[in-house]
């Protein structure tokens, strides 16, 4: 059996991969690859990103390091491919990937989109934008967010 070293960036390996497919991103070869390949059995070793170009320049990289009882190659087209085919992935419901902190950007940019509209529109809404810039320099100072102290508990974020 080969090994398939997906080479995208976590967040778009934790959205979709390949089951028992091995990340390591091609921002972080450089510095984490000689390590992960060096665990890996030897044999081949196939080279997956979204549609192929990231894979061709992950090769590129891992045949300037010394891995002569590893052959590897690019799997072209990608996992766009791969799920073309009709072949499984392994996806995470958005919940488990739209994590708490981006939800607390999406809900603060709905707040204040609605302030400012409501500025123009309905003056009780006009302290909005200003909720929100108090919660984001609190969580600045202190650490603590209350938006996303209250996400989280959240029907969708519950595990």
């Amino acid at each position: 059996m080969e090994t398939i070293l997906d080479v995208r960036e976590k967040v778009e390996f934790d959205k979709e991969h390949i089951e028992g497919s091995i990340n390591l991103p091609l921002s972080s070869i450089n510095q984490n690859g000689a390590a992960i390949l060096k665990g890996l059995k030897p044999g081949n070793i196939t080279i997956m990103c979204r549609s192929g170009m990231r894979a061709k320049m992950a090769l590129d990289t891992i045949q300037s390091m010394d891995f002569a009882d590893h052959k590897f190659s690019v799997y072209s087209g990608g996992i766009i491919k791969w799920k073309s085919q009709g072949r499984a992935t392994i996806k995470k419901p958005l919940c488990e990937t739209f994590n708490v902190n981006r939800q607390v950007h999406l809900v603060a940019l709905i707040i204040l989109l609605t302030g400012l509209l409501g500025q123009q529109y309905l003056s009780p809404l006009k302290f909005l934008p200003y909720l929100v810039c108090f919660g984001l320099a609190l969580d600045a100072f202190t650490g603590f967010c209350p938006m996303r102290f209250f996400l989280k508990f959240a029907p969708w974020n519950k595990q």
